[in-house]
Parts: structure tokens; sequence; C-alpha cells
């Protein structure tokens, strides 16, 4: 994890950021366990940067990434033309690290859903894989996504929607999931 995500409800006092940093990784651990994740297995890194501010980090990222690669590993990150500052900089920090070590990059859409249809234009459907679903890979990836409640409720009092909107939902029950290679 590259940030602890407590930047994510900007002036809220329901989901302040200090409140956050401590909900958020629980809620990510929650989530792979939904999946199946073996998590007794798994080495979790932690990078620490700050949410909301990685573009200014992006080769310190980049570093921290390559740190843990060998060639012919597999890379999956947020696409680096996602329109979310963060989402972008991550992805072109795996970008350059599976660069340096031989790693194999697959980039994820997770904002440009949100785009209207001329931005979506934009989007390098040469590049687009479908990774088909079976019905219980789709049950446990809704499943997954219901253990981020800080992302599932916004914030009414600021007028703060919630982050993972009906539409993203609604999205997520799709069969298949798009990468870009």
């Amino acid at each position: 994890s590259i940030t602890d995500g407590s930047a994510s409800h900007p002036g809220s006092n329901v989901w302040p950021a200090s409140r956050l940093s401590v909900v958020r990784p629980q809620e990510s651990v929650e989530a792979l366990r939904r999946l199946g994740m073996p998590l007794h297995s798994l080495k979790w890194i932690r990078g620490g940067f700050r949410d909301d501010a990685l573009a200014a980090s992006e080769h310190p990222v980049s570093q921290l990434i390559a740190r843990y690669l060998q060639p012919g590993d597999v890379v999956f990150t947020t696409w680096r033309n996602d329109g979310n500052d963060d989402h972008d900089a991550v992805g072109r920090a795996s970008a350059k690290a599976c660069s340096l070590t031989g790693a194999r990059l697959y980039e994820l859409p997770i904002w440009a859903w949100h785009w209207t249809a001329r931005e979506g234009s934009m989007i390098p459907w040469q590049r687009a894989r479908k990774v088909r679903l079976d019905t219980w890979g789709v049950a446990r990836k809704l499943h997954a996504a219901h253990a981020y409640a800080s992302q599932l409720a916004g914030d009414p009092e600021i007028g703060l929607a919630p982050m993972l909107a009906q539409g993203l939902l609604e999205r997520m029950r799709e069969p298949y999931e798009i990468v870009f290679v």
C-alpha cells in the first residue's frame, strides 16, 4: 500500500484523517480476506507516503516498488491516466519500476469509468484486455468492495458523496475487469 488512504474525506468530522489512517488499512485487510487471499502468507509492504500528494513523491514511490520486484513478476496498478492525481502517480511509478526490473505491468482504470463519453475517447482501448470472472469471482469482488465502509459512506454534513458511488458498485457486477497491457 503506497498510502494509508487517509485523505479521502477532506474536511470531514465523520471520517477525519486520524480515523481513516487506522480504518483504511483494516478495511484493506478485510477486503483481501473476503477475496480469499491467504493473509498468513502475504508480506504487506506499507509505503507510508502522504495520501493526496503522490505526484511530488513519484521517484521514491517508484524506487520502493522496484525494490520488491524481480524480472517476470506481474504488477497490477492503477492506470497512469486515470484522472486521479494519486492513481496517475502510482501508475507512472509502477510503470517505471517495471521497466527497470523487467516485471510485467497491468494497469486498471478506476476513475475513468466516471468519465463522460467525450473523455472516454481518450481511453487506450487498443491496450485493453478483458479478464473474465466467474459468478463466484464477481460475488467475492462485490463482497470485498463492501469491506470499505469509509468509501461507501460520504459525509452529508459537508456534502461529500461516497467514494464508491452506486454507479461504480453497479459496474463491479460485470463478469469481467478491464486491464491495459
